[in-house]
């Protein structure tokens, strides 16, 4: 239901924004690429739906529950098709992925471990948007053409999130237990400044450069079993959840067409 509702309000933001063209408007489509870093991703069990006697991660001098925050980063490609309404109004639907983020951290207390272990997961993102601009160019003075902007967006984002796997350290990278990953589907938003300016010798072709930071909402896995060395330690296990947020830079070009 909820995924049905973030589809539903996407398409109508769409709809609303394209049908107040005026008639001499312009279509364009773009292509953009960058990294993004990834912020704190606060990871850990999942304590909305968790009996506390199940819990993995656990700071054992306080007894209170632990998170994960490493991601890293990742490379990222967006694209997308948009409309001009008027020389300061733009707005775009983007479509991306992000395909390189990687929890990857070590923890000092998982089920009352002897020893620390090293946590990995992969996870990938695919975040639709539909983004609205304001090109600043007749408020700020631009030079050659360069014209800077603000805008936001807003959408949703499919997260996905491979099998935990967390290995001991110091006992031979002993394999500690492997908890299912999972995927889900989000509410997105995002912010972002730049500016673009026009290719010399090229007609209607645009290079956009600029900063966004993106949320793309919780990063969630199936509850399940446990398993350790091939034997389920722990059934009742109700998964874990994170935050997937980041500061992300690209390039990219903006044809408009005719």
């Amino acid at each position: 239901m909820k995924r049905s509702q973030l589809l539903l309000g996407t398409a109508l933001a769409g709809t609303v924004l394209f049908a107040a063209a005026p008639a001499d408007a312009q279509f364009y489509a773009r292509l953009d690429s960058g990294f993004a870093w990834g912020r704190d991703a606060n990871f850990g069990d999942n304590q909305a739906q968790l009996d506390s006697g199940a819990q993995l991660f656990i700071e054992n001098e306080t007894s209170s529950p632990g998170k994960l925050d490493n991601i890293g980063g990742s490379w990222l490609i967006d694209g997308g098709i948009g409309y001009r309404f008027n020389p300061w109004l733009r707005s775009d639907l983007t479509v991306g992925y992000r395909g390189g983020y990687e929890l990857d951290q070590v923890a000092q207390d998982i089920m009352d471990a002897s020893s620390a272990a090293q946590v990995n997961a992969e996870i990938t993102s695919i975040p639709v948007l539909i983004n609205a601009y304001v090109d600043l160019g007749g408020v700020v003075s631009n030079v050659g053409g360069i014209v800077p902007y603000v805008g936001a967006g807003v959408g949703f984002a499919r997260n996905e999130i491979g099998d935990i796997r967390a290995v001991l350290l110091d006992e031979g990278l002993t394999s500690l237990f492997i908890a299912p990953g999972g995927s889900n589907v989000d509410l997105a938003w995002a912010i972002m400044a730049g500016f673009s300016a026009p290719l010399p010798g090229v007609r209607n072709l645009f290079l956009d450069v600029g900063y966004r930071y993106l949320d793309s909402g919780k990063i969630t896995t199936d509850g399940g079993p446990i398993l350790s060395e091939g034997a389920v330690t722990t059934s009742e296990h109700a998964g874990f959840e994170g935050d997937l947020t980041a500061h992300e830079f690209k390039a990219g070009l903006r044809l408009m067409l005719p």
